[in-house]
């Protein structure tokens, strides 16, 4: 959902001539621990349904921390993006006037 409204929201401000938004560092890092939450899952899933190993629990705990927080944390970064989108727009429409 999160990915679906970043898409329309940056469609919206280049239709509407705003200016190029920099990448926030904590964007990269909540991109990061969510996308090494896959194959954290992977290994700690076992094929033909037999028990977890005792490391395999411990990463799991840890794997469900590592993406609890990079989901919250990418929203967080979301609506940090509010105020750099607005000021993108003033500066690309006001470059456009001149």
């Amino acid at each position: 959902m999160r990915e679906i409204l970043v898409i329309g929201l940056t469609l919206l401000l280049a239709s509407l001539g705003a200016a190029r938004i920099e990448v926030l560092w904590w964007g990269k890092v909540s991109t990061f621990a969510l996308l090494a939450t896959f194959p954290l899952f992977l290994l700690t899933s076992q094929a033909h349904h037999t028990p977890l190993q005792g490391w395999q629990h411990l990463l799991r705990g840890f794997t469900w921390a590592i993406g609890s927080l990079g989901l919250a944390l990418s929203w967080s970064v979301f609506f940090g993006y509010i105020r750099p989108a607005m000021a993108a727009l003033s500066t690309g429409r006001r470059g456009r006037q001149i």
